[in-house]
């Protein structure tokens, strides 16, 4: 079933977490969808959810995540749509690994966004430069595991059922008029921490499996920009290779980091407690098992900001070395970061226009009226523990010059 339609669907002063303002927007957003690499505290949104690991503001990092310094380095302004958990379709998935995956996959995501803006923007020229980014696999392969070491999970069901969903994904947000998709590849698994436990030659399958299912999702890409008229372009944004480049020594040394290969904080077997953490986290390239540190993923949105801005990208160990010393990459840290605010440590806010599931729902109307040229009010992105609370908007008095472009 699969295989055979896989490729036919083809500075801020203000007090409290929650800001309110007027302001036009005419930029063009950034649109993101996909799992704890990208989630901006919105798995919060959906499921009380509690993990020993002290995390940002319900970020799966120590600090702000990839999109989010994309979106201060370009002015972009960011709606975060993605889930810390997120599969590329529930159905899916649960079906060859007999999981019970009931959190937003990408395809879910994408279907909540429609239903919040599919209607507010009847001038599709107000959304024609918006860039849509989906991120997404490294839970289809992680559930798949022991299907993939058993050899109940064949690369064929694995490979077709996965590019099957993320080709409907693709195609789902296109039809709601955007023009622009980058769609990223699967990162080496090996590269996490958490792959340790897993015995070497089930190590190299998997690793296989991801390989080519990547060469898939990139004859899946050259399908979709050459069956689609409605679209500008649809590129891939290789986690596999960015991912690779991290643990590169020049990298690493470039980044002042000195563990590429164990977790800053480690829980135990039933992920209730902390069993360690590292006294410099700064010097870990990941926060945990399958994380990285915030400082990766300042370089992980510089990379994308040179990718958005050139059209034939090739990384390179020379070019990310460039972009590192470009971007100012090795100063930033959990504490000293270009995004923060003063209070940023205590509400989440940070020096961008963002907006994750709760708060783009609750300021859907605004939204739009500020890209068709109309400027409305709106909440911003505040505290982990506010999230849920911020669909009530609180009266407050603010003080703020909180105008972020």
């Amino acid at each position: 079933m699969y295989s055979t339609a896989a490729f036919t669907l083809i500075a801020s002063l203000s007090l409290f977490p929650l800001s309110t303002l007027a302001q036009a927007t005419s930029k063009p957003s950034l649109i993101v969808f996909g799992n704890s690499l990208s989630d901006v505290n919105n798995k919060n949104y959906f499921t009380n959810y509690t993990y020993p690991v002290p995390y940002w503001h319900g970020r799966y990092s120590n600090g702000p995540v990839w999109n989010e310094y994309f979106s201060f380095f370009d002015s972009y302004p960011l709606i975060n749509f993605a889930v810390g958990g997120a599969v590329s379709n529930d159905s899916f998935v649960n079906s060859i690994s007999g999981e019970n995956i009931t959190l937003p996959s990408v395809n879910d995501q994408i279907s909540i966004f429609n239903k919040t803006f599919g209607n507010l923007y009847p001038n599709k020229t107000a959304i024609q430069n918006d860039i849509g980014f989906i991120e997404i696999g490294s839970n289809d392969v992680f559930y798949s595991i022991t299907g993939i070491a058993s050899g109940n999970i064949t690369f064929e069901e694995f490979s077709s059922g996965y590019i099957y969903s993320i080709t409907n994904a693709a195609q789902s947000f296109i039809k709601m008029g955007y023009r622009k998709l980058v769609i990223s590849d699967i990162p080496d698994f090996r590269l996490f921490p958490s792959s340790d436990s897993i015995p070497a030659p089930l190590e190299l399958t998997i690793v296989d499996y991801i390989q080519r299912t990547n060469d898939l999702i990139y004859e899946t890409i050259k399908i979709l920009n050459s069956q689609s008229s409605a679209v500008d372009y649809v590129r891939l944004f290789s986690f596999y290779d960015s991912f690779q480049a991290f643990s590169d020594p020049q990298v690493t040394a470039a980044l002042n980091i000195t563990n590429i290969s164990d977790p800053c904080h480690v829980v135990n077997d039933n992920e209730t407690a902390l069993v360690f953490s590292c006294s410099n986290p700064d010097q870990y390239l990941f926060i945990d098992g399958f994380h990285p540190h915030t400082r990766p993923h300042a370089l992980l949105g510089a990379i994308l900001s040179e990718f958005v801005k050139t059209q034939n990208f090739s990384l390179s160990t020379d070019v990310v070395l460039e972009i590192i010393k470009k971007y100012n990459i090795s100063s930033i840290s959990s504490t000293s970061n270009p995004l923060f605010f003063a209070n940023s440590s205590a509400t989440g806010i940070l020096n961008i226009n963002e907006y994750n599931v709760s708060t783009a729902i609750q300021n859907a109307n605004s939204i739009a009226q500020n890209k068709n040229g109309t400027p409305g009010t709106e909440t911003k992105v505040g505290s982990a523990n506010s999230i849920k609370n911020s669909l009530i908007l609180i009266p407050t008095i603010l003080i703020s010059l909180f105008i972020l472009v």
